[in-house]
């Protein structure tokens, strides 16, 4: 919006028909971006506030830009008298209704501001959730391997029966060949210690 009504005035301001023909080029195209960008604007999930600010604006910009284009359309020749007509009119009853389109699409910029720093407060939120759950996770994980841990060398050593030291001791007298060292063994069992 500023941009075109800052090529308006540009407009007004130009003594050379050649440079006045690209200016209101530039005011359309100014306009037909301003357009589009909200179009896009629109196709997004809208809150009721964004909803009421957009139809606020859309209100308001048809009474600038027809005053506006009535002001460009009395700058159109190259005299004075015309110049200072336009820029009077700019300043009059232009300027007064741009200053309300701009004040609403300011007002709906510092409203996206909120609802962006809502957004981010609330995402530090969950990263601190997740980072909680994932420690917890991790805990979990070291008990259950030291857990899983116990449970396989027990499943190793019980089969053997005894103190895993009393097998040691017992291995150790049969690899230097004494054979005379009893060996424990539980009543009933021939296969374990």
């Amino acid at each position: 919006a500023i941009y075109h009504h800052r090529a308006m005035y540009m407009y007004i301001a130009e003594d050379d028909t050649g440079k006045k023909a690209k200016l209101v080029d530039g005011l359309k195209k100014n306009e037909e971006r301003l357009q589009a960008r909200l179009d896009k604007y629109r196709k997004t999930l809208l809150t009721p506030k964004e909803k009421e600010l957009l139809a606020a604006f859309d209100a308001a910009w048809p009474p600038y830009k027809g005053v506006a284009e009535q002001a460009v359309k009395m700058a159109g020749g190259t005299s004075p008298e015309q110049t200072a007509r336009a820029l009077a009119m700019a300043g009059e009853q232009v300027a007064p209704l741009f200053q309300k389109v701009d004040d609403l699409l300011s007002e709906l910029v510092e409203f996206n501001v909120q609802l962006a720093k809502q957004a981010y407060d609330e995402s530090d939120v969950v990263v601190a959730d997740s980072r909680t759950r994932a420690w917890i996770l991790i805990a979990l994980g070291v008990l259950a391997s030291i857990a899983g841990a116990f449970l396989i060398s027990r499943s190793i050593t019980r089969p053997l029966g005894g103190e895993p030291d009393a097998v040691v001791q017992a291995a150790n007298a049969i690899a230097e060949c004494d054979l005379s060292r009893p060996i424990a063994v539980r009543p009933g069992h021939t296969a374990r210690v």
